[in-house]
């Protein structure tokens, strides 16, 4: 056997038992922490429910939720579009750029002040 193919040998060797320790720690490492991680999560989630049940049943009139709040009414498509909302607003910038209350496009504040001056 020559040296050159004994050298490749033992590094490759060196190489494969290296890879598999520090892939078998990183695996045992990381496999407990989830494990841990998810151990206290269920005790915190499960100490919760416990204490809601017995609370609920011990003391049952206590601690009793609110009734939900109603939703806020539709709001009509007029007042989101049309002439007065669009006068309302003064100036959108979108990535650099304006966009004037009539709607025109502008490129810079220059060119926003310009199309605001010949509009009036």
């Amino acid at each position: 056997m020559s040296i050159r193919l004994r050298l490749t040998l033992l590094y490759s060797t060196i190489l494969a038992l290296t890879l598999i320790i520090f892939g078998t720690a990183l695996y045992t490492i990381q496999s407990e922490q989830t494990m841990n991680t998810l151990k206290s999560t269920l005790i915190q989630n499960g100490d919760g429910l416990t204490q809601s049940i017995l609370g609920r049943y011990l003391n049952p009139n206590q601690n009793q939720n609110p009734p939900p709040k109603p939703p806020n009414p539709p709001v009509g498509i007029g007042t989101l579009s049309g002439e007065q909302a669009i006068n309302k607003l003064r100036e959108r910038k979108f990535s650099g750029h304006s966009v004037s209350r009539h709607g025109r496009y502008a490129g810079s504040a220059a060119q926003l002040r310009w199309i605001e001056g010949a509009a009036k």
